[in-house]
């Protein structure tokens, strides 16, 4: 059997230290030497609990930091997408506040009016047969991607998917880019 470790014969009391230090002595049986060493093996013995104790200790307390650490980098970046989250509800619903939620209306009304003219224009066969191929088409995919992103930009900005739904307009958006997803799984369906 090893002794204890150097670290812990720095901690063990002066008469241990001397009987680990000391080389055994061949006049002194293995039986009495147990006999004359028992008050030394108990503080050995109660100096590697404390020690071991003391070890778990502070792995537990290196634990518990690393642990409120964590929680406090968490709670850091749930921070920063509250006020982001609150930011983007400025941006999609004050559309005259701030310079950023003007632009936003500004960019979601020319998309609005782009895929009504696009519709329109669909309709003329002249102007249909004289555009190049799936151009049409690649709009609208552009255009319903485009409202789909402000739907969910509306919908992550809004404080609960109740509240989302309550207002009429949300709603509308909704219904509008659905006729698009269903021809789209329509198509996929049939082929």
């Amino acid at each position: 059997m090893q002794g204890p470790p150097v670290a812990l014969r720095a901690q063990l009391p002066s008469l241990s230290q001397r009987a680990l230090q000391a080389p055994p002595d061949p006049r002194i049986s293995s039986a009495s030497a147990i006999a004359l060493g028992k008050g030394d093996i108990d503080a050995v013995h109660q100096s590697i609990l404390r020690f071991n104790l003391a070890q778990e200790a502070k792995i537990q307390a290196a634990f518990e930091e690393e642990q409120r650490r964590a929680w406090a980098r968490r709670r850091d970046v749930l921070m920063q997408l509250t006020g982001c989250r609150k930011e983007m509800s400025i941006w999609v619903d004050e559309t005259l506040s701030t310079w950023k939620s003007k632009l936003f209306s500004v960019i979601v009304q020319l998309l609005i009016l782009i895929n009504v003219l696009a519709i329109i224009l669909e309709t003329e066969q002249v102007i249909a047969d004289s555009a190049p191929p799936d151009f049409f088409f690649v709009l609208d995919v552009t255009c319903s991607g485009l409202f789909t992103l402000e739907i969910i930009v509306r919908l992550w900005a809004s404080k609960s998917i109740c509240s989302y739904l309550g207002e009429t307009m949300n709603v509308i958006d909704l219904v509008s880019v659905l006729p698009f997803y269903i021809g789209l799984l329509l198509a996929v369906v049939e082929s």
